[in-house]
C-alpha cells in the first residue's frame, strides 16, 4: 500500500488492486473516488436430479470505478464495473463449458 500524500491511496495487490482519491469530510463521513480491478472466482458444489455433487466454478476480471465513504461504524459505496473474460464451467460437463459476454455491472451497498 502507497500513500505518496494525504489524498492519494494505491492499494497494488493481486487479486484485486485499488487507486483512490480522497475527495474529502462532507455528510458526516470521508469520501473517496476509486477505480479497482479484481480477478474473480466462486466455486459452489450442489445436489441435483442428473449429477449428485456436482461442482460449478465461474470466474471474470472486473474494472470498477466507484465512490466510497467511512462513517466509522460503517462504510457505504457505489460502482460500475465492466466484467470480461467470463467463463463458466463444471465438473459433470453438462452442460459443456460456456463462455458467456462480457457486462456492465452497477452495485452499491453498506457494510458493517
Amino acid at each position: 500500500i502507497i500513500t505518496p500524500n494525504d489524498r492519494w491511496e494505491f492499494r497494488l495487490l493481486f487479486p484485486k488492486g485499488r487507486i483512490s482519491y480522497f475527495l474529502g469530510n462532507f455528510w458526516n463521513g470521508s469520501h473517496w473516488l476509486y477505480v479497482s480491478s479484481e480477478y474473480h472466482v466462486e466455486a459452489y458444489q450442489f445436489n441435483n436430479v442428473f449429477t449428485p455433487r456436482d461442482r460449478v466454478q465461474y470466474e471474470d476480471w472486473r474494472l470498477a470505478l466507484g465512490m466510497r465513504s467511512d462513517h466509522g461504524w460503517f462504510d457505504k459505496y457505489i460502482e460500475v464495473a465492466w466484467i470480461t473474460g467470463r467463463n463458466f464451467e463444471n465438473q459433470s460437463g453438462f452442460p459443456p463449458k460456456l463462455d458467456v459476454d462480457d457486462q456492465i455491472m452497477v452495485r452499491g451497498g453498506i457494510r458493517f
